[in-house]
């Protein structure tokens, strides 16, 4: 089950390049890096309370496991606070997830035999918990061992890559290119996968303050989203390789952009604001140069 969500913009923008969490919203300084742990008695204060602490400059920021509990028992709790919490690795997280989902009988589907649509609260517990126990790892695991019991029906790649979203890590940028080389290498076989994909990639590099690809990870996705543009059915679904454009792509992209069909309706302009993106982008990068 997805947890993106549109948020209104200028009207240059449309609103399929401005799909962010609202964890971001609610903690703007995470878009740029995560915080740095704190070490020494502090931070041994906090994990004895259950909690993770970190500061980034003047701001004390600290994820209370007791917090997530009261908001579950209070039926209050989003899959934002998860991994948010998820995102600084609190010792306990995930004992404390297993509890709650089994206490209060999280539900491993959006649609569970009673009938009726919920969010799959257990699947996310269990997404957060492999990664804040055992970080990358954990998450790779996880997402391999859930594949199998899925039978051929696919990795929930929801899970991975909104917690992949989450981190704003070297780490989390080369595990999105290995945990999803296949989709990356074969859109058209994973269509769907791929189009999540996009939008993940978007929601990573597009937006300012994000950690940039290397140039290799860049040559990479640029690939993948040219692959994927033709694929892309619906304009909404065009809209989204394109808005991911932006923070990959290079001048070959810029023209091709310039080339394509103009976007319509409330997409109107699309095209047009992704190569001025691009080519702004680009600007910068040679000016930073040495």
């Amino acid at each position: 089950m997805a947890i993106r969500r549109p948020v209104k913009a200028a009207p240059i923008l449309h609103k399929y390049c401005i799909k962010i969490q609202l964890f971001f919203l609610k903690h703007p300084k995470d878009q740029a890096r995560a915080p740095e742990k704190l070490t020494g008695p502090d931070a041994d204060a906090a994990r004895n309370n259950g909690q993770v602490a970190t500061t980034d400059g003047a701001h004390f920021f600290t994820v209370n496991i007791n917090t997530l509990r009261k908001k579950a028992k209070a039926h209050t709790l989003e899959v934002e606070d998860i991994l948010a919490a998820a995102a600084r690795r609190p010792a306990g997280l995930q004992e404390e997830l297993q509890r709650l989902s089994a206490e209060l009988e999280w539900s491993h589907t959006p649609h569970p035999r009673g009938g009726g649509h919920v969010v799959p609260f257990a699947r996310w517990a269990e997404v957060a918990g492999a990664y804040a126990e055992h970080g990358i790892p954990g998450l790779a695991g996880w997402m391999q061992a859930t594949a199998r019991a899925a039978a051929g029906h696919g990795a929930p790649a929801d899970y991975v890559l909104a917690m992949l979203e989450a981190l704003k890590t070297q780490e989390a940028n080369d595990a999105l290119f290995s945990l999803f080389a296949h989709v990356l290498d074969d859109p058209g076989g994973h269509v769907a996968e791929a189009l999540e994909l996009a939008s993940t990639i978007n929601i990573k590099f597009s937006f300012k303050g994000s950690l940039p690809p290397t140039p290799a990870q860049a040559d990479q996705a640029r690939s993948f989203l040219m692959a994927l543009y033709p694929l892309a059915r619906k304009e909404a679904e065009r809209c989204t390789v394109v808005c991911a454009l932006r923070g990959v792509g290079d001048e070959s992209t810029a023209q091709f952009l310039a080339t394509i069909k103009p976007f319509s309706g409330p997409h109107a302009g699309l095209e047009k604001s992704a190569l001025r993106a691009i080519r702004k982008r680009l600007q910068g990068t040679a000016s930073a140069a040495p």
